[in-house]
């Protein structure tokens, strides 16, 4: 099977930034992973999709969490720990039969007041 993957974004002054990973999204104050999983795919992808798409998720008992200590992108020279949550979606009229193997989506500016890049999206066989 596949998974969708975010290998880059083409920000507005031309810079591009290598991604390959997964959709994410940040949690908003008081929101739950479920809550920012469905969120992110509408807010990262909701361009594709139907306004009422279906978007079915596991419940908290199928989430994978892992901890990654990095260096801050917003804060040189600090170290944070980056807690990720990972479950898997299944959206409805997201297929590579509908989208092809690779295609780009750009971010609802009202949705979070960012517009500024466009997402590359890979469909990639799961490892």
């Amino acid at each position: 099977d596949h998974e969708l993957i975010e290998v880059r974004q083409l920000l507005r002054n031309g810079a591009v930034k290598q991604r390959n990973r997964l959709l994410a999204e940040k949690f908003k104050p008081g929101e739950n992973p479920i809550g920012a999983a469905v969120r992110g795919i509408r807010e990262e992808l909701g361009e594709i999709l139907d306004a009422d798409a279906a978007i079915r998720i596991g419940s908290e008992r199928d989430l994978i969490i892992t901890e990654e200590i990095d260096a801050s992108t917003s804060y040189p020279g600090l170290k944070s720990v980056y807690r990720l949550f990972q479950i898997d979606a299944q959206v409805e009229g997201l297929s590579r039969e509908q989208t092809g193997m690779v295609f780009e989506t750009g971010e609802e500016c009202d949705l979070d007041g960012y517009c500024d890049k466009v997402h590359v999206w890979e469909w990639r066989k799961m490892a």
